[in-house]
């Protein structure tokens, strides 16, 4: 289990490679990481109603996938059969290699459980989670395993998210709001939960434009997004939820890279969104929110229009030539 699924050839092979590739079993706790176990674990983890990050810092969490050996053995050989012409490793030695990073995350949290070395939370009150933390040799390991076990008796992720949430209200301490911010992330792995938390739209190419203002900290609320969005969007502007905003530009960028369209059953309309979505993700020094990756795949889905049968569906009912190079030019400006 490691990295994030990357719409890109693993070499010679024709399986999408998993990225990045992890040299350690820290690298298992990087946001790309949690992201491609939510990919490949999301049946099972929705199912016992847990987050990655509840995968990695508890240990009858992690304990349990490890029991239910076909589940791990599938995604573990997933990522190693994508990665293995990047490695040049056999599968079998990646497999090992993979396996030991989970065992060795699950040792220290079977360590920490028989020395029943755990911080209480009391009153909700993060600071002082974070203040006992600090006398420890491991300040994250100690808060987020304390923290898993404080959102353990919550019985569904629909309850946990809202919890989140409240707690990222309640709290402006920077290191606290650090520790909120991966929980949030980990949540908008998800397409259901980033709705919940930003609104619906009337069609995807609106649904991009409205996650890119959150992410830059400029949505304003709608009568459906969540009523704790101003707080997040604030925090966004301030720049303190670094992973939240990395998770919702990821979410932008992967749905650039599908083919779906932006405006369903209307290639114009749906064309039209792509300068839009381009100065929205265009930062003041000219580079974009997203970095290079989303720049490319919204120049890789232009590219795609271009094509005989794109053009085809463009000009379908404009017979006269005037009218149609009328039309080429409105979505050359599109």
């Amino acid at each position: 289990m490691t990295g994030s699924v990357t719409r890109q050839k693993s070499g010679n092979s024709d399986i999408e490679l998993i990225q990045p590739i992890c040299k350690q079993a820290s690298d298992l706790y990087r946001l790309r990481s949690r992201r491609a176990m939510y990919n490949l674990l999301k049946n099972p983890l929705g199912g016992w109603r847990i987050l990655p990050l509840e995968l990695l810092y508890h240990a009858e969490n992690l304990q349990r996938l490890n029991d239910a050996g076909q589940i791990l053995q599938g995604a573990v050989q997933k990522v190693a059969i994508s990665q293995i012409p990047k490695t040049g490793q056999k599968v079998n030695e990646r497999v090992l290699e993979l396996y030991s990073y989970v065992n060795e995350v699950l040792k220290e949290l079977k360590n920490q459980r028989q020395k029943d070395d755990f911080i209480i939370i009391e009153d909700d009150n993060l600071e002082e989670l974070f203040e006992a933390a600090k006398e420890t040799k491991d300040i994250e390991g100690a808060f987020m395993t304390a923290f898993c076990r404080y959102l353990h008796p919550l019985k569904s992720l629909d309850e946990k998210f809202e919890k989140i949430l409240q707690l990222i209200e309640d709290n402006d301490d920077p290191d606290v709001l650090g520790f909120l911010d991966k929980f949030l992330a980990d949540f908008l792995h998800g397409t259901d939960r980033v709705k919940t938390l930003t609104g619906d739209s009337e069609n995807l190419g609106e649904g991009i434009l409205r996650i890119l203002d959150v992410a830059l900290g400029e949505a304003k609320p709608t009568a459906d997004s969540h009523p704790k969005l101003p707080r997040i969007v604030e925090l966004l502007k301030r720049r303190q939820l670094a992973q939240t905003q990395q998770a919702l530009v990821h979410k932008v960028t992967t749905t650039i890279k599908g083919n779906a369209s932006f405006v369903r059953n209307d290639p114009f309309k749906s064309v039209m969104y792509h300068k839009r979505i381009l100065e929205r993700m265009t930062l003041k020094d000219g580079s974009h929110i997203g970095g290079q990756e989303i720049a490319d795949a919204l120049k890789v889905r232009c590219e795609r229009l271009t094509g005989s049968t794109s053009i085809a569906e463009f000009l379908a009912g404009f017979d006269e030539p005037l009218d149609r190079v009328d039309r080429l030019a409105d979505i050359a400006s599109g």
